[in-house]
């Protein structure tokens, strides 16, 4: 459960009530926590950050609870506005969104250069947050319908057209996506071995950034306002930014072209094969022993060639 470690030391409830006694009156703001797990959780609405007194693993516990807890408001306000004219969650959902957004932004923002530490044991807590953010703004459905797998062609169609429209109205959050999924990209690119939920936060990450590239990057209106005789300066994606580097790329980030190892420049028309080619390649090495692992880096492989997968 989500809690501080110090608690857990306790080997009875009296000594747990105590602990939380004297956290209560410590004059040192990160020594203090909630006595409750229902507490807890309502400081991270409230204050739209993560208890720094918690283990990184209550941590991401804490945020994943609240992303679900987003998306099952989310579809309960969906499902209510089909039967009336308008949802009495909406504003619930606004503010759990804002909330959600905050909570997610502030932590990956301190954890950024952790993701590239050698051999770091809270990879996994790091990893998920930014695939948390990104999957806060554009859903796994929509990115696996968009890139055919196992859907219709009027499903396809139909993501499509919603991703398009969700990226060119939130043009600077779906830059932002872009950064987290190609910092996670390369994060795979430079691990040995893929465990536990790495495969699909591979997938996931490589999916967005190939509707980023075609819905964004390759439209032709996109690329018409470009000038020819100004090309655009290039900006290494998988590298850690700092902060006002970073602003940069949310904010003016039209008229950069963005660049990936392994991939090289997005904006090219190679560019989803590419992707999809080193994708596959980085499933196939991390593969060991793992039937799961190398399917997905075939299907990829053979997407990559142009052979969709259509069910």
């Amino acid at each position: 459960m989500p809690c501080s470690e110090r608690l857990w030391r306790q080997s009875d409830h009296l000594q747990w009530q105590e602990s939380v006694r004297h956290a209560a009156q410590s004059p040192d703001a990160d020594s203090r926590f909630p006595a409750s797990i229902c507490a807890l959780f309502a400081t991270v609405s409230t204050t739209q950050k993560v208890p720094s007194c918690l283990s990184e693993s209550a941590q991401l516990a804490l945020i994943l609870a609240a992303f679900t807890e987003h998306l099952h408001i989310l579809d309960l306000s969906k499902t209510i506005r089909t039967s009336q004219h308008s949802s009495p969650y909406s504003a619930l959902v606004i503010s759990l969104q804002g909330c959600l957004d905050n909570v997610l932004h502030e932590y990956t923002e301190q954890k950024t250069e952790e993701l590239y530490e050698p051999n770091n044991l809270r990879g996994d807590c790091i990893v998920l947050a930014r695939l948390a953010y990104i999957l806060s703004f554009t859903s796994e459905r929509l990115l696996l319908q968009f890139s055919h797998w196992q859907a219709t062609p009027s499903a396809i169609e139909n993501a499509r057209r919603q991703l398009q429209l969700i990226m060119k109205q939130q043009a600077a959050r779906s830059r932002e996506c872009a950064y987290h999924a190609a910092q996670l990209f390369e994060y795979f690119r430079r691990r040995p071995s893929l465990t536990h939920t790495d495969p699909f936060c591979l997938l996931l990450s490589t999916l967005y950034l190939w509707a980023y590239i075609e819905l964004v990057l390759l439209d032709p209106a996109v690329q018409a306002s470009r000038p020819l005789s100004q090309p655009g300066v290039q900006i290494r994606l998988d590298r850690p930014f700092s902060s006002g580097e970073k602003a940069d790329w949310v904010i003016a980030g039209a008229s950069r072209i963005p660049h990936i190892s392994g991939v090289g420049v997005l904006d090219s028309p190679r560019s989803v094969r590419t992707l999809l080619r080193e994708a596959s390649r980085i499933m196939r090495v991390g593969a060991f022993k793992s039937d799961l692992l190398t399917s997905m880096s075939g299907m990829l492989h053979s997407q990559a060639l142009g052979h969709m997968p259509v069910s």
